[in-house]
């Protein structure tokens, strides 16, 4: 993979655009907030734009409900830049998170291949990252990326179900 220095907001905001038709048919919401200014991570802007859509994917399926909102937001910190995804659906037991990483395991009736969350895992090791997730049942899940800067590694090298 070639990677190159790139801005993740306009990134997340061309995914959201490519959801708009179906969270406006469920309802959903999606509220991006502002990165910090001047922000640029390094990567493959296609691998990466991957890993925001079926974090995206993710959340829109997993809100049953008509009050629906997905948040998205940047934070950097010393060694790193996290993007998270951070949604209002059904979350997860700890069973459900104890698999979420490995391939072809779903929760979806009919919809998605189970292999989103196994190949984002990947996308996001390949760039010296880090992806976890924490979820509670009946109230939501949020996915968090780490990028590291480019002197640095991820403050969390381990990937975290919990």
């Amino acid at each position: 993979m070639a990677f190159s220095d790139f801005a993740p907001e306009p990134v997340v905001r061309e995914v959201v655009q490519l959801f708009s038709p179906k969270l406006q048919g469920k309802g959903v919401e999606v509220r991006l907030e502002p990165f910090p200014d001047g922000l640029s991570i390094e990567g493959h802007v296609d691998a990466v734009k991957q890993v925001f859509f079926n974090l995206l994917y993710n959340a829109v399926q997993a809100i049953h409900h008509d009050h629906g909102l997905i948040r998205v937001f940047g934070q950097a910190d010393g060694a790193g830049f996290w993007i998270r995804f951070c949604d209002n659906g059904e979350g997860m037991d700890q069973a459900t998170r104890a698999h979420i990483f490995e391939p072809f395991f779903t929760r979806k009736q009919h919809a998605g291949t189970g292999l989103g969350l196994a190949l984002s895992r990947k996308i996001m090791r390949q760039h010296g990252g880090c992806l976890e997730v924490q979820s509670e049942e009946n109230v939501g899940t949020t996915v968090s990326l780490c990028f590291p800067m480019k002197e640095g590694a991820c403050p969390s090298a381990a990937i975290s179900p919990s």
